[in-house]
């Protein structure tokens, strides 16, 4: 297989029954090879609901950020701490936890699990969230804008170029 240069995109549900939800795609292409992504969506209920049993507080119109963080072959990075910070008004993501490595739902503290995920629980609005993470190869970076919630974003978190 040989590799091209990486596909930047992203799948969009909008459907009435739940929260807005997004999907973002950063991955490198392989040329003949299928590409797997996985959705995580809820219900405005069931968003609370794994607020609550996470521990952690997400406001009626804010949003769920699950960033993985990843190699430059897409495969994901454990042991990784994130820090991430909205652009307006300019201040730290407060609420930030990484799967239980028991059931791969937040959450625990200290870093990233086998899976690279950490959790942003009640982002709100901004311009731009900017999420970051440094491990022995580097750091890992990515931002984008936050519309109004209440929503989900699923984002990986790239090496930095």
């Amino acid at each position: 297989m040989t590799a091209e240069p990486p596909l930047e995109s992203y799948l969009e549900i909008v459907d009435p029954r739940y929260v807005h939800t997004f999907s973002r795609v950063i991955q490198p292409v392989l040329v003949h090879a299928d590409t797997y992504v996985d959705i995580l969506t809820a219900t405005a209920d069931g968003l609370q609901a794994l607020a609550g049993h996470a521990g952690e507080t997400q406001g009626a119109q804010r949003w769920l950020v699950i960033a993985q963080v990843v190699d430059a072959d897409g495969g994901t990075r454990p042991g990784v701490t994130v820090d991430a910070e909205v652009a307006d008004p300019r201040g730290p993501v407060a609420q930030i936890c990484y799967s239980d490595e028991t059931n791969d739902l937040p959450c625990r503290a200290g870093g990233t699990g086998s899976d690279g995920r950490a959790w942003l629980f009640d982002v709100p609005a901004t311009s731009s969230l900017s999420i970051t993470a440094i491990d022995r190869d580097g750091s890992h970076a990515t931002s984008f804008p936050i519309t109004a919630g209440p929503g989900v974003v699923f984002t990986p978190v790239p090496p930095s170029s």
